[in-house]
This record gives C-alpha cells, sequence and structure tokens, in this order.
C-alpha cells in the first residue's frame, strides 16, 4: 500500500545516515531515468498503491531533509527534473510528493537560494496555487514558499532580503486578482488542519515581506480582504477560546490565527476600530452592545478580546503548560493588552 512522508518541519534536522554521498548519486540517477522514460505516471494513474516515480520520490524526499544531500541533488540539477515531474504527471500522490522534495532541499540555508533564483519555480508556486484542489499538494507548495519567506526574513531584525521572483509573485496587477487574496480564499475555506496551519503562516510572512518591499499597499483590495480575514479569525478564535476549534483547542491553530491578526494591524493594513468594518455576523455582538447602539467596529474589538481571555483562561485552567501554551498565552495576552488601548 502506498504509504506517505510526513512533512518535515523547516527546523528539521535528520540524524546523520551511514550512506556516503557516492551511494546518494543512483536513487538520482534512477529518478531522472523514470522521468526521461516518458512514463511517469506507470500504467494505471488511477492505482492507489505508489508508483515506481513516488516510491523513488519518497526517498528523496527524505534525503532532500538533510543539507549535505539537498546540496547533491541542487549541483545534480536535480529540481529540474522534479519541475518537469510537477508539469507531466496527472497523479495529485506524485504532485505531493514532487514539490514536498523541494520544498525540503528549500528548508536549508544552503540551498533555498539556488531554488529561489529559479524562476520556474516561483511559476511552479504560483500555477499550483491557482489551479490545484488537492490539499496535500496545495500544503506542499506553501510550505515550499514558506521556506523562501523564512529565509529571506529575519524577524528578530526586523529586515528583509528582497529578491525578485519572490516580490513578482506577490506584486499584482490592479485587474488581477492578487496572491494574497487566493490564500486568504484558502485559510477560510480550507478543512484541512496542516494547509490552513501554514497558510496563516504564510500570510503573516508575506505581510512583512510585502510591507519591507513596499509592494503590501499597492495590492488590490488589500483592506477588504484584511477585514475579511479578520473576521473569519474572529470566528474561529471565538471557536478555540470555547475549545471547540479543529479537534477541540489546537495551540498552534489558535496562535497562528493571532499572529495574522497582530500583523494585520502592526503593519497598519486596518486599524483596531476598523476591524469591525467587515462583513462579521451580528451575533458577535451582545444584547447589551445592540441596545445601547454599539457599533459593528466596538463589537468585533470587544469579540476579539473576549477570545483572547477565554484562551488565556483555557491555557491557565491547565495544569502541564507547555513552551507552546506559553506563547500563545502571551500573543493572547498582547493582543488582548493592544486592542484595549486602542479602545
Amino acid at each position: 500500500m502506498s504509504f506517505r512522508n510526513p512533512s518535515p518541519p523547516l527546523d528539521y534536522d535528520a540524524e546523520a545516515v551511514s550512506r556516503p554521498i557516492t551511494n546518494v548519486l543512483p536513487i538520482i540517477v534512477k529518478l531522472v531515468d523514470i522521468v526521461m522514460s516518458g512514463n511517469i505516471d506507470g500504467e494505471n494513474i488511477e492505482s492507489i498503491e505508489d508508483t515506481p516515480l513516488e516510491r523513488s520520490l519518497c526517498a528523496v524526499w527524505d534525503l532532500a531533509g538533510i543539507e549535505e544531500y539537498a546540496v547533491v541533488m541542487v549541483e545534480n540539477n536535480l529540481p529540474i527534473a522534479i519541475l518537469k515531474i510537477c508539469t507531466t504527471t496527472r497523479r495529485a500522490r506524485t504532485r505531493e510528493l514532487a514539490i514536498g522534495t523541494l520544498a525540503n532541499i528549500a528548508s536549508h540555508q544552503e540551498t533555498y537560494s539556488r531554488l529561489l533564483d529559479e524562476e520556474d519555480i516561483s511559476m511552479l508556486i504560483n500555477s499550483v496555487l491557482w489551479s490545484e484542489n488537492d490539499a496535500r499538494v496545495l500544503h506542499e507548495a506553501t510550505r515550499l514558499l514558506e521556506g523562501f519567506l523564512i529565509w529571506s526574513i529575519n524577524m528578530s531584525e526586523q529586515t528583509v532580503v528582497e529578491t525578485p521572483n519572490l516580490t513578482n509573485l506577490f506584486a499584482t496587477e490592479l485587474d488581477s486578482p492578487s496572491f494574497m487574496s487566493r490564500y486568504i480564499f484558502i485559510v477560510t475555506n480550507s478543512l484541512n488542519t496542516d494547509l490552513l496551519i501554514r497558510a496563516l503562516a504564510v500570510i503573516r510572512y508575506m505581510i512583512v515581506y510585502m510591507y519591507s518591499t513596499n509592494i503590501l499597499f499597492t495590492t488590490p483590495g488589500l483592506k477588504s480582504q484584511a477585514m475579511q480575514l479578520v473576521s473569519w479569525a474572529t470566528e474561529r478564535l471565538e471557536e478555540e477560546g470555547r475549545g471547540i476549534g479543529i479537534g477541540g483547542f489546537n495551540k498552534t491553530v489558535a496562535k497562528n490565527l493571532m499572529h495574522v491578526v497582530w500583523a494585520i494591524g502592526a503593519y497598519k493594513i486596518l486599524k483596531p476600530q476598523e476591524y469591525g468594518m467587515s462583513l462579521i455576523r451580528k451575533s458577535h455582538i451582545n444584547k447589551f452592545e445592540r441596545n445601547n447602539n454599539v457599533g459593528l467596529e466596538e463589537g468585533t474589538t470587544n469579540s476579539l478580546k473576549e477570545s483572547m481571555k477565554r484562551i488565556q483562561s483555557y491555557i491557565d485552567e491547565d495544569y502541564d503548560i507547555s513552551q507552546e501554551d506559553e506563547a500563545v498565552h502571551d500573543l493572547a495576552e498582547l493582543l488582548y493588552s493592544s486592542l484595549t488601548i486602542a479602545g
């Protein structure tokens, strides 16, 4: 039966394996031979079994998580073969593994820039984002983009290394839908938790990158898109605050939601008092606020504040508080304080 390699985190540090570099090359050659044969998808495109190519991609995926092997892959032009696979295959599983391998290569400081310099790879991300329906393929493309953004942004020093391919990917013509709008559509419609978490992280990094490269406020419809996202995030944060979010209280979802809401305010896309101008359901405004003519702006701000308080108390009630719990708690407190001051 087929099996699925889990996507490693960006700080993935695989233990050294016993294979020397020379033993990695035959795997690369085998992969290239399959591509050159022209029979990428095998005999049965609908098969649930992994094809020979997919089994080879699984091995390459794992090896690409180790920097020294990723360097060998780049030096032997493996990304070119993978691009060929992505544009030729009709199997979502193959696309997932191929793009996931690129994402692993992009997770290393020594190799990410080699991929980022290839315009065809940024075009691949764009194509997948707009045409792909499979959540796992979208997740791997998002993970690839996240790798590029993380290496391009120094969050602690608030500096950004601008690269033409990333800037061109995010820049939008006035009469075209924006890259940001597509990600907002994905996060507000996805039922896949992994994709949701990655996409929220990418939106946050995109805001930082686009702000620093002076293309954020040229994005068509940015304010209305931000309002839509804050409205949706408010609903999700209320659910998380009540412990009825995706899988109960999902700390990673809550944290990424709060990061995005915070970034929208911190980078001046919306003012806190503007949050409620989105098409938020009036059920978010309590009876007292309706009876006293409290506007949507204040109602939404109060809704966010209450969500932050509930999330903090939810964590405070837990006897076994992890480092991630503390990070979520601190972020909730920071966002609550910001909204209180703004109010």
